[in-house]
């Protein structure tokens, strides 16, 4: 190999290393406008939003999500979104679609209280951990989340 060509790998390899130092993660801020968009007695669907902020002085875009969603504890589903592409400009609020299914004979509905506490419109604890993958500059950025909020069941109902 030439030392031209290991220079240009060294400075493109520097370069690489850089760009992820210098990049902030995007800030969580909450999910919203979820709802059950398909029901039956083997499963239902859901679909909301995930709303972050990008504090970065450079535009992206998310190029995946991998996470897992609890109920009082209880894993109900795990949301896996490949190959969608959501643009996101510089320092902006952006939203990621997101859509999941949930079998009511495991997990959840498995749970006494956890179905009481839905069907009574109580609030439940939801939580979802996993990452969010962005692409800045063609390279790959993953960012973990770990949330948890409250809901009832109304608020899906809408």
């Amino acid at each position: 190999m030439q030392i031209g060509q290991i220079l240009i790998i060294t400075l493109l390899g520097l370069n690489v290393f850089s760009i992820k130092s210098c990049v902030k993660s995007p800030e969580y801020k909450q999910m919203k406008d979820w709802k059950v968009v398909n029901y039956s007695p083997m499963n239902f669907e859901m679909e909301g939003k995930a709303l972050y902020y990008n504090p970065n002085g450079v535009g992206c875009n998310v190029i995946g999500v991998n996470m897992d969603v609890y109920i009082d504890g209880t894993k109900v589903t795990t949301i896996v979104q490949d190959g969608q592409k959501t643009k996101v400009p510089p320092k902006s609020t952006f939203e990621i679609p997101l859509k999941f299914k949930i079998k009511p004979e495991g997990g959840i509905m498995n749970g006494l209280k956890n179905s009481f506490k839905l069907l009574s419109n109580q609030k439940v604890k939801v939580r979802y951990v996993g990452v969010v993958t962005l692409e800045i500059l063609k390279i790959p950025y993953k960012v973990p989340m770990d949330a948890t909020e409250e809901h009832s069941m109304s608020e899906f109902m809408k």
